[in-house]
């Protein structure tokens, strides 16, 4: 007996960290998704690529409505443990250059919100004094 496996498709891939706001322990990422998630299908159509955003929904559905400036904090709004901190993942099976393309838009948007909202993706860990 032989099993025949379908040839494995590629998908590119790239993975962008989420500014952090240092006062508040909360991620930014939801203002990448747009008003009720509009720039989830922008990603699709001008890059044609998927763009997944983990870690800041807590509980509520990807893009369930909330406004552009919010966010959720990385401790409350759920009882999953967080095994690494919120992200962006862009996969396209169309090419590296798409999922290049589009992180740059992604890059310029979340430069935008860092300057709008004062968070940044620098984490500033605690000395022990």
């Amino acid at each position: 007996y032989e099993h025949y496996a379908p040839p494995s498709k590629k998908v590119w891939m790239n993975v962008v960290e989420l500014p952090y706001d240092e006062e508040t322990g909360e991620y930014h990422g939801r203002f990448l998704s747009g008003r009720n998630g509009s720039l989830f299908q922008y990603y699709r159509t001008k890059f044609n690529c998927q763009v997944n955003v983990y870690g800041v929904w807590g509980d509520r559905e990807r893009g369930g409505g909330e406004e552009e400036g919010e966010a959720v904090s990385s401790s409350s709004s759920s009882n999953t443990t967080m095994i690494c901190n919120p992200y962006v993942l862009v996969t396209s099976k169309e090419g590296k250059r798409n999922v290049d393309n589009c992180l740059q838009f992604i890059e310029h948007r979340i430069r935008e919100h860092q300057e709008q909202f004062g968070v940044s993706r620098d984490r500033v860990s605690e000395k022990v004094a």
